[in-house]
């Protein structure tokens, strides 16, 4: 066989095998739309980028380990974690399962195919569920951390500040000035009963605060909920002092009842109060500057 002939058969083969895959392109029993899906399964799949996201979140969790734990959802968030590399898992084996049947083009295991893509969506989407509550989780818990430390840091500055001492001071004078037309009108419990009540309660605050600072200055992390619940009580106890000595209750009682609000209003107020503050501050600190304040009306009406 001359060269002529076998270049001749050479090109005839290879033409013979480019029909053959042409054919076998679009004889496949898999309907185009399918084929479509399992493209966009793989790119799908090939994007979610687990690995990386797994890590980043893993790393959050490691270095806030201590505030996650004070919190109590460390557990939960290991837990959440490792479900969704299981689901990511079972989506790989799913985009598999489709690849192999892509491959076969058998026309009967449409219906397989098909199952398989649902299966990767279902898994991908469990699995990115499951991440995104982790991290939203972690971030959610450190801020809140911060927040506790933020507020601690604000009590000390009004606690350490002579706010409390200048008003005291200004009070007193003015009672020294007055006293014997103020024993008139309210001879018990005196002014200066209530003055003195407001300085305990402000040494009670301080109180408190030092025993945030020694928890903070220790191994503060482990008593997050501790050193919460003795800021938040802090707080409102200085909202309390100033407040009562600035006499905003009875100033307000004294608008309240200027305004012709009974009981009822007066609480239908306070809660709307109460709604606006929640809208544009944390509920923490809206009802520790808030409920000193507004509170005593609310029991002077009657409420």
């Amino acid at each position: 066989m001359d060269r002529k002939t076998l270049a001749a058969l050479a090109v005839l083969l290879g033409g013979l095998f480019i029909v053959l895959v042409a054919i076998g392109a679009l004889g496949s029993g898999l309907p185009a739309e399918l084929l479509d899906d399992h493209k966009q399964a793989e790119r799908d799949f090939d994007e979610f980028r687990f690995d990386s996201r797994s890590k980043s979140i893993g790393t959050m969790i490691s270095e806030n380990e201590a505030v996650l734990k004070a919190f109590g959802g460390l557990e939960e968030y290991r837990s959440r974690l490792a479900e969704a590399e299981k689901f990511y898992g079972s989506a790989r084996g799913h985009v598999e399962k489709a690849d192999r049947i892509v491959e076969s083009g058998d026309a009967e295991a449409a219906e397989d195919l098909e199952t398989s893509l649902m299966l990767v969506r279902r898994d991908l989407g469990r699995a990115d569920e499951n991440l995104i509550y982790v991290e939203n989780g972690v971030k959610d818990q450190v801020v809140r951390w911060k927040s506790i430390q933020a507020r601690y840091k604000k009590a000390e500055q009004e606690l350490t500040s002579p706010r409390f001492e200048i008003l005291k001071s200004e009070v007193v004078g003015r009672l020294k000035q007055e006293s014997e037309f103020l024993s008139a009108y309210q001879p018990s419990p005196s002014w200066n009963d209530r003055v003195a009540e407001e300085q305990k309660v402000w040494a009670s605050a301080g109180k408190e605060l030092g025993e945030a600072r020694a928890l903070l200055k220790g191994n503060g992390v482990n008593e997050i909920k501790k050193i919460e619940r003795l800021v938040e009580s802090a707080e409102q106890k200085e909202a309390r002092a100033i407040a009562g000595l600035e006499q905003v209750p009875q100033g307000q009682a004294a608008l309240v009842t200027d305004a012709g609000l009974g009981p009822l209003e007066y609480l239908l107020a306070l809660n709307l109060v109460l709604l606006v503050a929640g809208m544009i501050m944390d509920v923490p600190v809206a009802l520790a500057l808030l409920v000193p304040l507004l509170a005593p009306v609310a029991v002077a009406q009657g409420a």
